[in-house]
């Protein structure tokens, strides 16, 4: 699919009890230079450290009374989306730090670490199920067309400097932004 966006924004008035901005990525995966596994981790771990529920961003959103919730968020690596989504009452001043922060590449190892561990310790949780095991095959083979006996080397070999690179690709090119407001 085109990574182009039809709309680059719209707003819906309707029975919604608060305003919902919903901030969506179209990108293609080849432009990371990576696999679609690495490129999902790197941007995992990302937003995590730019928007995450823990991240002094969202934290100060919250406390500033620009966001009544945290920010979701979402990758859809196979359709090549990332969805973004929040509750506000200041859908413009929302939208424009979002943005800010989206931008930023400025990312320490210390924050990198803590989400690469967070991340390897829920995959190898998995294991402890017969539905985590389940979600790992189908997530297998929804990434690479097979089961890859690699797949776990891959997953413990995220490191910072690739982290950079990879994550160096990200941009704001092919935004599609919605803002629901309530009719009344």
């Amino acid at each position: 699919e085109d990574v182009t966006v039809r709309k680059d924004y719209e707003e819906l008035i309707t029975d919604v009890k608060e305003t919902r901005v919903g901030y969506s990525l179209k990108f293609k995966l080849s432009d990371f230079n990576s696999t679609k596994k690495e490129a999902y981790n790197y941007l995992l771990i990302m937003l995590e450290i730019l928007i995450g529920d823990l991240s002094e961003f969202n934290v100060s959103l919250k406390e500033k009374n620009i966001i009544k919730d945290d920010i979701g968020y979402s990758i859809d690596d196979y359709n090549e989306f990332i969805h973004l989504y929040g509750l506000t009452d200041k859908p413009d001043k929302f939208i424009e730090l979002l943005e800010k922060q989206l931008k930023t590449k400025d990312f320490n190892k210390e924050d990198f670490e803590l989400f690469r561990k967070t991340l390897i310790a829920d995959y190898n949780y998995g294991f402890n199920s017969v539905n985590g095991i389940m979600l790992f095959m189908s997530s297998e083979y929804e990434l690479l067309g097979k089961i890859d006996e690699n797949s776990i080397k891959e997953e413990l070999s995220i490191n910072y400097d690739r982290f950079k690179e990879v994550v160096s690709n990200f941009n704001l090119k092919n935004k599609s932004i919605v803002v629901m407001k309530n009719n009344k």
